[in-house]
């Protein structure tokens, strides 16, 4: 089913869910935050446990920790997992694992969907969600929910309108009035990601975003929020900051945010920073546009920071 964006698709799911009474859904910390809003709102009557996973993160780390959660909640009725897809090929385990014990899985691919290969057909998750507005650079808003069994599980949009009880592609295919022009840029997409390289394009962007994310760690004395870069990895890393730029601050989500304009107001560079689990970084990431240069002007950036005064970079 097409829709606006992950996140209506991962709400949809949620909201129409048969959930049996008194189940458990797990989650992950590595997972979207919004999708966490999302089942305290929609689900808010079910028990919830977030699995934790602290840094460095390994794949063998995530799957230990899935295994004790359902040790733990072997007696009760497991209802849905949720997992995020780019933080780690993992991902495939767990669907594996939850298939086995007949666990209904929804998988949060936003970012998966041409920055990863990705075969729906393999991975079998009962529901998943992914973007063509981010790394297939169609315009916003253009993404998918796929739904393995629809004859079995029965999921509504968010908006219901003139196509409810006509079938689940009816349902989706009219939820008001609004501008759904982004969808026609699909096939469009998919076209110039393949002229562009296609899977080629995707070991590219991944094998510079390694690369680049090892010589900042290096440069800055620092370190990534995992060493499996390849099977952890795709085009988006994490790279820690060196702590001296944050001494004496407290309040880290806001240390974090001066030094994002920091970076944009007197560096001309856009880049995200990350609070993971107490670590601050930054999360570059490696598009068809992006080289090498761009990531040493990043690596200049924050080790010229390191050496000028608070005043010298006033907002």
């Amino acid at each position: 089913m097409l829709v606006h964006n992950a996140s209506t698709g991962t709400t949809c799911v949620l909201r129409s869910f048969p959930f049996p009474l008194g189940s458990t859904i797990l989650s992950f910390n590595l997972g979207y935050p919004a999708v966490t809003q999302q089942m305290k709102q929609a689900c808010g009557g079910l028990k919830q446990h977030v699995i934790q996973v602290a840094p460095p993160f390994t794949a063998a780390k995530v799957i230990h920790a899935f295994l004790q959660a359902l040790e733990t909640f072997v007696n009760d009725v497991i209802g849905l997992v949720v997992v995020d897809h780019i933080t780690s090929e993992s991902g495939l385990d767990i669907v594996g694992l939850c298939k086995a014990r007949d666990i209904p899985v929804l998988v949060d691919g936003a970012h998966a969907l041409g920055q990863i290969p990705l075969n729906l057909g393999e991975l079998q998750p009962d529901f998943y969600v992914s973007n063509f507005h981010k790394w297939m650079l169609a315009p916003k808003s253009a993404a998918f929910l796929y739904i393995r069994e629809p004859e079995k599980y029965t999921v509504h949009p968010t908006v219901i309108s003139h196509g409810h009880t006509k079938g689940t592609s009816a349902a989706f295919g009219f939820v008001g009035t609004m501008d759904y022009s982004a969808f026609l840029s699909i096939p469009a997409s998919i076209v110039f990601h393949t002229k562009m390289g296609g899977a080629d394009l995707m070991a590219r962007n991944h094998s510079l975003c390694v690369a680049s994310a090892l010589r900042l760690a290096k440069a800055w004395g620092t370190s990534l929020l995992t060493e499996e870069v390849d099977s952890m990895i795709g085009s988006i890393c994490v790279v820690m900051l060196p702590l001296a730029l944050f001494h004496d601050q407290t309040d880290m989500a806001n240390a974090l945010e001066t030094l994002h304009l920091v970076l944009r107001q007197h560096y001309r560079i856009e880049v995200k920073t990350a609070l993971v689990d107490c670590a601050v970084g930054v999360r570059i990431s490696s598009q068809m546009y992006n080289d090498q240069a761009d990531f040493n002007q990043l690596e200049v950036a924050v080790l010229d920071i390191l050496t000028r005064d608070a005043t010298d970079l006033a907002l």
